[in-house]
């Protein structure tokens, strides 16, 4: 997932979408929505307009702290005037368009070591932004776009079940999110596709934790299938 970061929480989600389009998990946040959001889920992180911030460097700072081995890069004007790009893994002018974007940081990734955006594959499964289809071990899955997008943010998750809440809040655009009953019925639907043509589900309901991608792993956790009672 790459983490937008923008004072105006309009333009952030703005970006998010963005993203969405072109299969890349994302999620908009306000600088002071980002130092709670910031976690290991995330690939990156970009700060749009960074010299607007009071205090850029403590800011930066502060990410690392939470989440050290996540790279955070920046958006700005005149990048070549720019007073902060030590403190970042990148910078880039806000006429660079987004596909590109996302090459460049995935690239970074690469050459660092590091998972990179728009990576969804997990046990066979291949959901990958850039691919044309979600496979299983090669074998097309006719998923939708919204169910694509749900089992790639439960790939991403993986081994950690999320509730229809967090599904919700990261797998879908802000202006696009349906109710969460609608969740169980997307899920109802994936498993039906993956049972027609691999004979089994692929995304199970852990009792009172939420749903997570099957794999031997999962279904070994004796502690993921105890109801808490």
């Amino acid at each position: 997932m790459v983490l937008i970061v923008n004072r105006r929480k309009k333009d952030a989600s703005y970006v998010s979408e963005i993203f969405h389009y072109m299969g890349i998990l994302s999620h908009g946040a306000t600088p002071s929505e980002a130092l709670s959001e910031i976690s290991l889920l995330y690939r990156a992180v970009i700060i749009m307009e960074p010299d607007t911030l009071p205090d850029a460097c403590d800011f930066v700072s502060k990410l690392r702290s939470y989440a050290s081995e996540v790279p955070i890069f920046a958006l700005a004007d005149g990048i070549d005037t720019f007073s902060h790009k030590e403190i970042f893994d990148g910078v880039y002018k806000f006429s660079t368009y987004s596909s590109i974007l996302a090459y460049n940081i995935a690239q970074y990734s690469k050459k660092n070591s590091l998972s990179c955006v728009g990576d969804y594959r997990l046990a066979g499964i291949n959901a990958m932004c850039d691919a044309e289809s979600v496979t299983y071990f090669g074998e097309q899955i006719p998923l939708t776009k919204t169910e694509t997008m749900i089992l790639r943010f439960l790939i991403r998750a993986y081994p950690l079940p999320m509730d229809s809440e967090s599904i919700l809040r990261y797998a879908f655009r802000p202006s696009r999110s349906p109710e969460p009953a609608s969740i169980r019925t997307h899920i109802c639907s994936i498993n039906k596709k993956f049972r027609l043509k691999t004979s089994r589900n692929v995304i199970a309901l852990a009792p009172k934790k939420g749903y997570v991608v099957i794999t031997p792993e999962v279904m070994a956790d004796r502690n993921l299938w105890r109801d808490g009672k």
